[in-house]
């Protein structure tokens, strides 16, 4: 027994995560697959395959529920390691090669920074961002982060494949209006970016939501139109007599963005089709979007994006 391929590492779970092997022998056979957690050796699935000579077994359903990714809480800038797992698989007694499986949903050729918002971006004091880094194991990483007041941060690290960059605007003085952040691989320019200083929004609402690209975005809605409170009992009955027999209620809040370039209404368009938004707070409170609308300017751009936001429901049998 062998195999005969195998998906490479940062593969992404979307696209599958294939593994081929062949028993070598002619003769049809029965065969236990295992796909096996390396951080435990722990078995999360097991499959059984009867009468094969060749098979593939696709283990990105398996380790999906594993997968999930939540906004990183930071207090200061850092340079970390992001969430990756290893997996392998085991056929009989033969095991493949281990797999370094990250949250990335598109493929990444290394180095790289995976993020759908603009370079520009705004940040406020005790608000933080946080991004997706692919660099090859072993090359060196160098963060820069300068300011318009002459303070300069510098973070460091051997990559480990995947790593995670956080952003805190609360790390440099209060002078400060303007962080520019450069992202160097082994010496080489990878990307940067400019994040303009902003003061805190009374009535603003950050959201945070899982990207495309599998990167955790955030951005502050500065103006909040309303919350509401709705609620709706339901009754069954014949004639005059009617008994309440449940009672619905949900909590809803509407945000509106600033009026934006085309490459950031873009990203923020995503927060409607993403699987995952929460709401940034102490605890994040993951919300649903119920309704998104985008307003355009008289000539056409820029645009705002209006979202209603469920921020919980309740069904209560009476």
């Amino acid at each position: 027994m062998r195999f005969t391929s195998t998906p490479q590492n940062f593969t992404p779970i979307e696209q599958g995560l294939v593994f081929a092997f062949t028993t070598d022998n002619s003769t049809p056979a029965n065969v236990v697959v295992e796909i096996v957690d390396c951080s435990d050796e722990s078995v999360i699935a097991t499959l059984r395959l009867h009468n094969v000579t060749t098979a593939e077994v696709d283990i990105a359903p398996y380790i999906a529920p594993f997968a999930e990714r939540k906004p990183l809480k930071c207090s200061t800038s850092t340079l970390q390691e992001a969430p990756t797992a290893l997996y392998k698989v085991r056929v009989d007694d033969v095991e493949s090669a281990e797999l370094l499986v990250s949250l990335n949903r598109s493929k990444v050729v290394a180095p790289a920074v995976v993020t759908t918002m603009s370079s520009q971006r705004r940040l406020a004091c005790g608000e933080c961002d946080e991004l997706l880094l692919f660099a090859e194991e072993g090359s060196d990483l160098e963060i820069v982060m300068s300011t318009d007041t002459g303070e300069e941060l510098r973070l460091e690290k051997v990559s480990s494949g995947a790593e995670m960059l956080t952003v805190v605007a609360d790390d440099f003085g209060e002078e400060c209006r303007r962080i520019d952040v450069a992202v160097l691989c082994d010496g080489g320019e990878v990307a940067s970016l400019c994040y303009n200083i902003v003061a805190p929004s009374g009535r603003g609402v950050r959201l945070a939501w899982l990207s495309s690209e599998g990167s955790i975005e955030r951005y502050t809605f500065p103006v909040t139109h309303s919350v509401t409170l709705n609620a709706e009992r339901e009754r069954v009955g014949d004639g005059e007599i009617l008994r309440t027999v449940a009672c619905r209620s949900e909590s809803r809040l509407e945000v509106a963005s600033r009026y934006e370039p085309r490459a950031t209404i873009a990203a923020l368009s995503e927060i409607v089709t993403s699987s995952r938004v929460w709401l940034v707070a102490d605890e994040d409170i993951e919300v649903d979007v119920v309704t998104a609308t985008t307003t355009q300017s008289l000539f056409g751009e820029p645009s705002a994006v209006v979202l209603s936001l469920r921020l919980w429901q309740r069904e209560e049998a009476l």
